[in-house]
């Protein structure tokens, strides 16, 4: 008995060594175990660890990512539980790889609250057991950031742009009140010296200039108007052709003073359309205006009109200095202005092609504009035909285009040239 308890006895000893092994072994393991998890419960980012898609930990960011009171909440969900619908299909193969992932811009939805965040995904596979850690950064705040910065350069943009129209309008402004001022005090010396040779040019030129003001008012009201308010559009059934070629005709005289050569052409000498009479003189008048302004000695300005089976396009094409190419997309913004550097002494507040472009739109038009520096530009205006058959009413309203009214329109428009 002896011979068979000895060994026996020794081995109950070893094993009680391995066991003691064991167990200090493992109170070490879960020593780690806490440690680390302790370290990862205080991240400053969120963490999950999943074990077979199941979540088995999650830290404390998590909990207050979610709005949580414990882990516990949590803990047993899958990533399908704790994202947006419309993700499932960008995680579906999440667990399927190895390989380090990272989702930029994941929506979270848990608990009645909803976040964008970075998820940086890494995957390990054990024996028949898949490991994941997912380590996520909450993008609502760099979101937030980047709003507030997109808002500060928005804001520090819009005071630029105002700065520049307070500048152009002060000196706009400016111009005429001290050609005015001065012209009057130079009368005012005239007439005290009895001399009443150049009353009637200054005079002129005194009209001129309060022209000038009264258009540059006008242009911020209708601006304003147009930017604030639905267009009230008065539409009447008309010749396109003679009413163009009537607006042409009112800057003819303004052309040659400049020795400008105004071209008016047409495809046909009728075609009927739906407008705003008083729209199509503002648009016109406009767009001439400039055609002229920035057009060089000799050159030449195109008033042309064309017809499809649905559309009337009227094109405007000078010899001018042209509109650099950079400033294209933005001409037709509020208080955009073309630099346009080789004329001299031009004032413009770049109100009228936003006006042009607005009225273009009320009528259901369009315009474009091509340009090439020092060569000239070109606009088309382009509006749908309407086929409604003509109207005794028409002959009527035709009548009421008062050439008078038209020929102080123009010289309003034009009284900077």
């Amino acid at each position: 008995m002896d011979i068979i308890r000895r060994p026996n006895q020794m081995l109950y000893r070893n094993l009680l060594r391995e066991k003691e092994k064991l167990e200090e072994a493992s109170k070490e393991l879960k020593d780690y175990k806490n440690r680390y998890e302790e370290v990862l419960m205080h991240l400053p980012d969120g963490v999950i660890v999943y074990e077979d898609g199941i979540i088995v930990f999650a830290n404390e960011k998590i909990n207050e990512f979610f709005n949580l009171y414990d882990s516990s909440h949590i803990l047993g969900k899958t990533l399908d539980d704790i994202v947006d619908i419309k993700e499932k299909e960008i995680i579906k193969d999440i667990f399927n790889t190895e390989k380090p992932i990272i989702h930029s811009n994941l929506k979270y939805k848990f608990n009645g609250i909803d976040f964008y965040g970075e998820q940086t995904t890494i995957i390990k596979k054990k024996k028949n057991k898949i490991l994941c850690i997912s380590i996520i950064k909450n993008m609502e705040d760099k979101i937030k950031f980047t709003k507030i910065k997109e808002e500060l350069e928005y804001n520090k943009t819009m005071e630029e742009i105002k700065n520049q129209v307070l500048s152009n309008i002060s000196h706009d402004f400016k111009t005429p009140i001290n050609v005015i001022y001065s012209t009057a005090q130079v009368q005012d010396l005239n007439i005290k010296n009895k001399n009443y040779d150049n009353l009637i040019e200054f005079n002129r030129m005194i009209k001129q200039n309060c022209n000038r003001l009264i258009r540059l008012t006008n242009n911020f009201i209708d601006s304003i108007k147009l930017e604030n308010d639905i267009p009230h559009v008065n539409l009447k059934y008309v010749n396109i052709v003679s009413l163009v070629e009537d607006i042409t005709t009112s800057v003819l005289n303004y052309a040659k003073d400049k020795n400008i050569n105004l071209i008016f052409d047409t495809e046909e000498e009728e075609i009927y359309s739906s407008t705003d009479v008083e729209f199509m003189e503002k648009i016109m008048l406009n767009l001439l205006s400039n055609a002229i302004k920035y057009n060089k000695e000799n050159g030449s300005i195109e008033v042309k009109i064309e017809e499809t089976k649905q559309l009337i396009i009227i094109v405007i094409k000078d010899t001018g200095v042209g509109i650099p190419k950079h400033q294209l997309k933005t001409i037709f913004e509020r208080f955009e202005r073309a630099e346009r550097n080789t004329i001299k002494t031009k004032e413009g507040s770049g109100i009228g092609l936003s006006i042009v472009k607005q009225m273009v739109e009320a009528l259901n038009g369009a315009i474009d504009i091509s340009s090439v520096e020092n060569k000239g530009t070109m606009v088309k205006l382009i509006f749908q035909k309407d086929d409604k058959a003509k109207t005794e009413e028409y002959e009527d309203d035709i009548e009421l285009l008062d050439k008078n009214q038209l020929d102080e329109k123009t010289r309003l428009e034009l009284s900077d040239i």
